[in-house]
């Protein structure tokens, strides 16, 4: 198969490139950066500090992720997304949070729906770990009063079984 001008002759299968092409090469690996890393380099491109721990944790390690979620103005509407979510899940029964979903899924915005579902389990893996006295792994730290808040509430009703429940 012939490729485009320019295109990237990256491969995952190398051992199927043709020889005269494979000693040209040379193999790159990217590693995932650290949500601690793109933080700062989110905070070096001006974002607030909010909005740098947000875009790091949704980034998956990736700059260029990292960048594409920086540009965008979707931040508030994750948020309030995760709010609605938080509280449905919260609900003793589970009528709530379909209600939730279903009013997620049919907006407009679902598109967003896997990174505002990636923030929330965000949001409750650093409430487990502040409910846990691992501090020093919060990722979200700009949330932490909100975080504190449900690790309170989850070590006065059972421990950690609620926040495990609800992630």
């Amino acid at each position: 198969p012939s490729r485009a001008r320019g295109a990237c002759p990256g491969t995952a299968a190398p051992d199927r490139l043709l020889p005269t092409i494979h000693s040209r090469t040379q193999r790159v690996r990217f590693v995932s950066l650290r949500p601690d890393l793109l933080t700062r380099i989110a905070l070096a491109r001006g974002a607030s500090a909010e909005r740098a721990e947000t875009a790091a944790a949704l980034a998956g390690g990736s700059v260029a992720a990292l960048a594409r979620l920086l540009d965008g103005d979707a931040e508030a509407e994750l948020w309030r997304v995760v709010s609605e979510l938080r509280r449905a899940a919260a609900a003793p029964d589970m009528a709530p949070l379909f209600e939730a979903a279903a009013a997620v899924g049919a907006k407009e915005g679902k598109d967003d729906l896997p990174a505002a579902l990636s923030l929330l389990g965000r949001f409750y893996r650093d409430a487990l770990a502040a409910a846990s006295g691992a501090d020093d792994l919060i990722l979200l730290r700009a949330r932490s009063k909100e975080l504190a808040a449900v690790a309170e509430g989850a070590r006065r009703h059972g421990g950690l079984v609620p926040l495990r429940r609800a992630l």
